[in-house]
C-alpha cells in the first residue's frame, strides 16, 4: 500500500473506533443508574457514617454533565475491545508471522492483568476512602459534601492507575521478546 492508502485505512479505523465509543456511550446512557450505583458503592459507607454527609452538585447542569461524563467513560470501556480490534487490524499487516506469535500470548494476558488491576482497585477503594475520610474526624464539626464529578474522576483515575500498573509484566515480557531490552538486563533492574 502507498502512504495515501495507509492514511485512508487509518482514517477509516479511527472513524469506526469513534463510532464504537458513541454506541457504547449511548448504551451506557440508558444504564446510568446501575453504573452510578456501582461507582458510588465504595463511598456509601462513609456518607452514611458521617452525619449530614451527602453527594452534592454545585450547579444545575452538574447532574447532566455527570451522567454525560459517566456515559462517555463507560462507553469507552464498552468499546475498548472493538477499538483494540481496529488497532490490531491496522498493525497486523505490517508484522511478519514470527512477530505476530507473541501477540497471541501477550494480548489476552494484557487484558486479564488490566481487569485484575481494575478489580483490585475497586476492592481496595472502600478501605482507601475510609482511610481518607478518617481525617475528617480531626476537624471539629466537619461534614463531608462530596462533589459527584470529582468523586467520579478520582475513582476513575485510581482504577486506571491500578489497571496500568498491572500491565508491567506485559511491558517487561514485550521488551524481552522484541529485544528492546535483553532478558539479562531486565534481571539487573
Amino acid at each position: 500500500m502507498e502512504l495515501v492508502e495507509h492514511l485512508a485505512e487509518l482514517r477509516n479505523r479511527i472513524f469506526r473506533a469513534l463510532f464504537y465509543v458513541i454506541i457504547g456511550g449511548f448504551v451506557a446512557w440508558f444504564l446510568f443508574k446501575p453504573i452510578y450505583e456501582f461507582i458510588l458503592y465504595p463511598i456509601e459507607p462513609i456518607l452514611q457514617k458521617i452525619d449530614g454527609s451527602a453527594i452534592r452538585f454545585n450547579s444545575i447542569q452538574d447532574a447532566f454533565l455527570l451522567q454525560l461524563q459517566t456515559s462517555f467513560i463507560a462507553g469507552l470501556i464498552l468499546a475498548a475491545p472493538f477499538i483494540v480490534n481496529e488497532l490490531w487490524g491496522f498493525i497486523r499487516p505490517a508484522l511478519t508471522p514470527e512477530e505476530r506469535k507473541p501477540v497471541r500470548f501477550l494480548a489476552p494476558l494484557a487484558v486479564l492483568l488490566f481487569i485484575a488491576g481494575l478489580t483490585t482497585a475497586y476492592a481496595a477503594a472502600p478501605t482507601a476512602y475510609t482511610w481518607m475520610a478518617s481525617y475528617i474526624a480531626n476537624i471539629p464539626d466537619a461534614v463531608l459534601f462530596q462533589d459527584a464529578k470529582s468523586y467520579l474522576l478520582l475513582t476513575t483515575k485510581i482504577m486506571l492507575a491500578f489497571g496500568l500498573a498491572f500491565e508491567l509484566p506485559v511491558v517487561l515480557l514485550s521488551q524481552a521478546r522484541f529485544a528492546v531490552r535483553p532478558a539479562m538486563a531486565l534481571w539487573r533492574l
